[in-house]
This record gives C-alpha cells, structure tokens and sequence, in this order.
C-alpha cells in the first residue's frame, strides 16, 4: 500500500524530471525576458534624457557647430607671457 510520503518523493520525480526536459527552453525564455528588458530600460532612459529640460543633460546650441576654418589657428596658438623689463624705473618707491 503506497504512503503519502511515497506520493510525494513520485511529484518531486516528475517535477524534476520536466525540469531537467525543459531546462534550456526556460534558459532561453529567461535571457530573451532578460534582454527586452535591459533594451526597454535603455530606451526609457534615453528618451527621459532626450525630454529632460534639464540644461546639464543638452548640448548647448554652439557646441553644434565646428569653428570656421580662419578662426583654427586662434584655437592651436600659444599665447605667449608678455616680458617684462626689470628696471629701476618699473618699481615705484
């Protein structure tokens, strides 16, 4: 005569065995879920970003633009200490 633990040792068989059959199905169902959501929060994200009136988070209008060609060696040039001549007429006593 079967016991009620003989019935329950015969469910915890069959739920591991159609663990084990379904393993990489629910694998594969798990990490298509997994993806969805990290490209769902990804464009939740950018769109909140996109929309914010937030200042720091938007480009301002003149980095848009690129300097004109003329105003490129403004930009490379060093500008130079100006020298100073140290004579007795520059100190005030």
């Amino acid at each position: 005569m079967p016991s009620a633990n003989d019935d329950e040792q015969n469910i915890d068989n069959h739920i591991t065995k159609y663990l084990e059959l379904n393993k990489d199905s629910m694998l594969d169902l798990a990490e298509r879920h997994s993806e969805n959501l990290a490209e769902a929060l990804t464009n939740n994200a950018i769109d909140t970003a996109a929309s914010s009136s937030n200042p720091a988070l938007s480009l301002p209008q003149s980095s848009l633009t690129f300097p004109r060609s003329s105003n490129q060696s403004d930009i490379n040039r060093i500008k130079e200490p100006e020298s100073f001549r140290n004579s007795k007429g520059d100190i005030v006593d």
